[in-house]
């Protein structure tokens, strides 16, 4: 929801200072969410979240990195540990100010919703947060998650925490369990939840998460070798035609750009109409509520082809 967009370039201000350090990271979008393919409101939404968080991991793997981190930020940090049974073995784990629980999560999300926007349409069944949309399917499942400290039993950890989170009684009894390593987070709030439409990098807790993770990682160094796709299907028309998405770069300034076609449009010189999507503020190319995602695929399915990217210094184009 909105966290994805409010964080997004502090995830990607944490991928650079741990190339800075010599570490390859993996940054992804769930299924459903992002960039990625699938529907945000699927009834099996949240087990499709947790595979992501597998697939990451196997990607990884597969690319030759023998010794792996797993980053969870908020929701992602709940996900990241329900799904951590599944991925395979982990070297350290960073619990950045998690969400406990499900529950937890989607209650917090939807009284922002109210808040701001009041209530659902009584004629849709799905239930709405800031930035997406869940099936009741997807929201029960998300609710009954939650935080086992037995997960990590014997990896290194890091809990990052607000120091009011770190007083709750949950979020005190998670610590004196995991036996981790702890960081506070000062004015985080500004970070994951702004009260504007800026939010702002929390750059000193970044670089003591990337110091952590890398002052853990062993001295001895190898090639990575990632094995990269500018090309993929995404979704499928109506009559079962593939949509295809291409990674571009344009223009003088290397602007990061999604283009969106249909298999009989493919390539960028082609003079087939084109919609360009144009984000807002500090918006990425996925635009509100994934909105520009979402129609970019459904106007493939005519013939139309589109193009969202991202300003400088906004989402993947350009250092953060």
């Amino acid at each position: 929801g909105k966290e994805h967009l409010d964080t997004y370039r502090g995830m990607k201000a944490l991928a650079e200072q741990l190339s800075d350090r010599g570490l390859t990271s993996v940054r992804f979008d769930y299924s459903g969410t992002g960039d990625s393919s699938g529907d945000q409101d699927s009834p099996d939404a949240v087990e499709a979240w947790q595979r992501s968080v597998v697939a990451a991991t196997e990607l990884a793997r597969a690319c030759g990195g023998e010794h792996i981190t797993v980053v969870g930020l908020r929701a992602g940090a709940l996900l990241a540990a329900t799904a951590f049974p599944d991925c395979g073995p982990v070297d350290a784990v960073v619990l950045w100010d998690p969400i406990l629980s499900g529950r937890s999560a989607l209650r917090e999300q939807r009284a922002l919703y109210r808040v701001t926007q009041g209530t659902d349409d009584p004629a849709d069944p799905r239930i709405s947060i800031i930035g997406g949309a869940l099936s009741p399917d997807a929201a029960h499942a998300l609710g009954a998650l939650r935080i086992d400290a037995s997960w990590f039993a014997g990896i290194r950890t890091m809990l990052a925490t607000r120091p009011a989170a770190r007083d709750t009684p949950a979020l005190s009894a998670l610590a004196d369990a995991l036996v981790c390593d702890e960081l506070t987070l000062v004015e985080h709030e500004a970070f994951t939840a702004p009260s504007a439409l800026h939010a702002d990098i929390p750059f000193g807790c970044i670089r003591e998460i990337a110091d952590w993770i890398a002052g853990g990682s062993p001295t001895d160094t190898h090639e990575v070798v990632l094995s990269l796709r500018h090309r993929a299907a995404v979704a499928t028309t109506t009559d079962g035609s593939p949509v295809y998405e291409s990674v571009e770069s344009l223009g003088p300034n290397a602007l990061f750009a999604v283009r969106t076609h249909a298999v009989e449009s493919t390539g960028s010189d082609d003079h087939r109409p084109t919609v360009l999507f144009f984000g807002t503020a500090y918006e990425h190319r996925i635009g509100p509520s994934r909105l520009w995602v979402e129609l970019a695929r459904s106007l493939a399915a005519h013939g139309v082809s589109s193009v969202r990217f991202d300003r400088t210094g906004v989402g993947d184009t350009g250092t953060v």
